[in-house]
């Protein structure tokens, strides 16, 4: 299986004041790769990509790739801000030197949206590891934190 590139960075918020977590993968805004998967794959197009960079990145959600027992994320929230609004989840999974994004799923539309096919994204875990350092240092208030 092909290992895929993560970057995390911090871009000015789209919804607002403040900042959002920007999640890219070999280069492309995972909000991207969501749109043009549910543009073509949803029966609601319209509704496509709906999705803003989380803002409110939780510590414990961060070393979710390092923890052994796969837990369900949001990497991606709703246009509106509020948290848990209209998220697009993914199951994280260490396996080894592996960290896998797979499962993908906007729990709202569950019943009627489908993302088999879409991921999943395997990233080296050392590679994971340090692009989530960043993030978890603002977080976990040991650096001047997104500005």
């Amino acid at each position: 299986m092909t290992l895929s590139r993560l970057s995390l960075r911090w871009v000015p918020s789209s919804v607002g004041e403040g900042k959002e977590v920007e999640v890219l993968i070999d280069g492309v805004n995972l909000l991207d790769l969501a749109r043009a998967w549910e543009t073509t794959h949803t029966p609601e197009p319209g509704l496509a990509g709906g999705y803003v960079g989380v803002q409110h990145w939780e510590a414990d959600f961060l070393q979710h790739g390092f923890a052994l027992e796969p837990v369900r994320v949001n990497l991606l929230e709703c246009g509106c801000g509020v948290w848990g609004c209209w998220p697009l989840q993914a199951q994280v999974t260490r396996e080894g030197e592996r960290v896998i994004w797979s499962e993908f799923v906007q729990p709202h539309r569950r019943a009627s949206w489908s993302y088999d096919g879409f991921g999943p994204f395997v990233f080296s875990a050392e590679q994971y590891e340090a692009q989530v350092r960043g993030p978890l240092k603002v977080v976990q208030g040991e650096s001047a934190g997104p500005q």
